[in-house]
Order: C-alpha cells, then structure tokens, then sequence
C-alpha cells in the first residue's frame, strides 16, 4: 500500500528545513502521513482537522480542543514531532500526541523508504 505524503504548508522549501508536527493514519484503504509546521498548525487535533476537512469527511469541534470524527474508515496510528532538514537530507522524528498516542516507528520507515522525493532517502532518526 502507498502512503500519501501530505504537508502544511502545500509547498516546502526545497533546500531548507521544516519542524512541527505530524499524524499516522489510515483512510479509505490508504496509508497518510500529515506534516505540519509548528507555525502553521501547532496541535495534532488541528492537523486532523485540517485533513477531514480537506477530505470532506463528517466532523465537529465540541469545544475548541475536542474534534470528533465519526467514521468507521478512518484511524489515527498515532503522532510525533518532527525535524526534517532537506539540506542534510535527514528527518528526526520524536515525542508522541497526547491525544492520539506515538507513531508507529516501522511503518513509518517502511512508508518513508516507498515515498517520493523529498521523502524517499532520508536518514531517518527515530528518538
């Protein structure tokens, strides 16, 4: 299964770095990783929420720290933090969300290594 590589903001700087955030997931039978910059979206709730947005998928803030998400295709594997430094060609990967617990570190690899440029062929850390 392909994984889909998704960013916030769209576009990267080719040669620089970006740190912040990211989601594991699974929807509608396909692999997501979702990438956000610290100053774009600060929390995982919010990157989620920006995706089921996108994606049209039925949701609610119950307040301004609780989304919901009613569907049975969708689950969250699980978050981190992250450093990628396209320089180097190196990504750092830590932490976990309070919410959706840590990323699974494997799959992550397995699912960077099959991934397109920029991605495929960085020197991933896992701390």
């Amino acid at each position: 299964m392909r994984t889909l590589i998704l960013t916030y903001p769209k576009q990267t700087d080719a040669k620089g770095s970006l740190e912040g955030k990211f989601l594991q997931l699974r929807w509608a039978g396909h692999a997501y990783l979702l990438f956000a910059a610290a100053d774009e979206l600060r929390y995982h709730n919010q990157i989620l929420g920006r995706f089921v947005s996108e994606q049209e998928i039925p949701h609610r803030w119950e307040d301004s720290q609780s989304l919901i998400v009613d569907h049975p295709e969708l689950r969250v594997m699980g978050g981190g933090r992250f450093r990628l430094d396209l320089q180097t060609d190196t990504l750092r990967v830590w932490d976990a969300s309070g919410v959706y617990g840590r990323f699974e570190a494997s799959a992550l690899c397995a699912q960077l290594a099959a991934a397109d440029p920029p991605w495929r062929g960085l020197a991933v850390s896992v701390v």
